[in-house]
């Protein structure tokens, strides 16, 4: 595997709920490639274990990725422990783990980026305002947005909130601190 992220190629990305989707990998056959990288690769024993979260979580494990994410008492395991409540969906849950994180998590600057990138088009500036005001990115506000959309029958909403769920996925993992160059 030549990165890790090459695990977050599927067909779709995740839903908003925990609503399973075709594609996704099986555990065993994701842990074993997860064992293989992490053995070769120089991250500490506690951002393997977040990257064994992440992408368990992205293929829809949500029982594996929430055992190992509550296990990790700090910013980045609540930070996850946030996205998977969000996506149960547990919105008020989701604001408390949102909250543990605090404002100025690393990998915030990298999701604003690309809601920006990904918010480029008629009718997208209201989002691209809610989310990410002066260029920073606003978890709290991702959830409430989401909140409203799972009310709603909004399917182009929808997919748009796919798209910067999965790059929080992605600038987690781009953004953990003991990561090398190859992840």
């Amino acid at each position: 595997m030549d990165s890790i992220l090459s695990l977050l190629n599927t067909p779709e990305p995740p839903h908003l709920t925990m609503k399973r989707r075709a594609g996704t990998r099986a555990p065993d056959e994701l842990n074993g490639e997860l064992d293989k990288f992490l053995a070769n690769s120089n991250l500490d024993s506690r951002d393997g274990q977040l990257t064994r979260a992440a992408i368990l979580l992205w293929h829809d494990h949500f029982e594996a990725a929430h055992a190992i994410a509550q296990d990790v008492e700090d910013a980045d395991g609540s930070l996850l422990h946030g996205i998977i409540h969000r996506r149960e969906p547990d919105f008020s849950n989701a604001r408390y783990w949102f909250r543990r994180v605090g404002n100025t998590h690393r990998c915030f600057g990298c999701v604003a980026d690309k809601v920006k990138t990904a918010l480029i088009g008629p009718g997208a500036e209201l989002v691209a305002k809610q989310l990410a005001p002066n260029d920073i990115w606003h978890p709290l506000a991702f959830v409430d947005l989401v909140e409203d959309t799972a009310r709603r029958e909004n399917p182009a909403r929808e997919q748009l909130l796919r798209e910067i769920q999965a790059a929080e996925f992605y600038c987690f993992l781009a953004t953990l601190p003991s990561r090398v160059d190859s992840i």
